[in-house]
């Protein structure tokens, strides 16, 4: 072979039968469908004008509506059992840690050091938390002092 083909380019013009066919058909009268009689065509206006009818987006939505209010006791449980779980994993990464320091003192050290590093971490997350509820209250704010000056 003598090596990859070279790309080519052409012209193609474009078939002046078929464009004069198009324009011909156009201009000649057109025909009713084969499948359809007109006399079985009828066509009568509506009686409500779609375009009429207000815009489903401009309509004024609903009132909202209040959530339903949740058990007190389900919040009691959920709160107790949390912090259940939390006793439970202290308790846990206690005992692990101190398991390490008796196998040996470099995993123990290397446990407590992960565990500092997790508390970190979670301290870190949940100050974000804090601060990105406290933004959202005090766009809330803003906006309740925005209607109340527009009202």
């Amino acid at each position: 072979m003598n090596g990859p083909r070279k790309p080519a380019s052409f012209r193609i013009e474009p078939d002046i039968s078929a464009l004069r066919a198009e324009e011909t058909l156009s201009l000649t009268i057109s025909r009713s469908p084969r499948a359809m009689h007109p006399e079985a065509v009828v066509v009568t206006p509506a009686m409500i004008d779609v375009f009429e009818e207000p815009d489903e987006a401009a309509r004024i939505p609903p009132p909202a509506v209040a959530p339903k209010r949740r058990s007190r006791l389900g919040a009691i449980f959920l709160g107790a059992f949390g912090i259940l779980v939390s006793l439970a994993a202290g308790l846990w990464a206690d005992r692990l840690i101190r398991e390490l320091f008796e196998r040996a003192e470099w995993l123990g050290w290397l446990a407590a050091g992960m565990a500092a590093i997790a508390a970190l971490a979670l301290a870190v997350i949940l100050t974000r938390e804090l601060l990105a509820v406290a933004r959202l209250a005090s766009v809330e704010r803003l906006r309740a002092k925005a209607l109340a000056a527009l009202a």
